[in-house]
């Protein structure tokens, strides 16, 4: 009888344990299954979501005209770096004075 209560109670906690890992899946904010792009360029790699193709496209044309045409600041050290575009961010719901 003890052994059948002791599995009773660990199959519990694993079905608990991997209830609470699946609730953690939208946590920051994007919506499960979310189709993400990236747009690669010589100064920097933009990763989107499906639908910002022009915000990209704009974004990764800026940076690549800054990194061409004002070297002077910056020095001749040149790394491309990444930017996450994000659409679906925290939703506030509440006023905090």
């Amino acid at each position: 009888m003890n052994q059948s209560i002791f599995k009773c109670v660990s199959i519990f906690l694993i079905l608990f344990t991997f209830s609470r890992l699946s609730a953690q899946g939208e946590f920051g904010g994007h919506i499960k299954g979310q189709n993400w792009q990236i747009l690669s360029s010589p100064s920097i790699r933009v990763i989107y979501p499906q639908g910002m193709d022009s915000q990209a496209v704009r974004i990764a044309n800026l940076i690549n005209h800054i990194d061409q045409n004002n070297r002077r600041s910056v020095g001749d050290k040149k790394r491309r770096f990444d930017m996450v575009l994000q659409n679906q961010t925290t939703i506030p719901n509440g006023y905090v004075g």
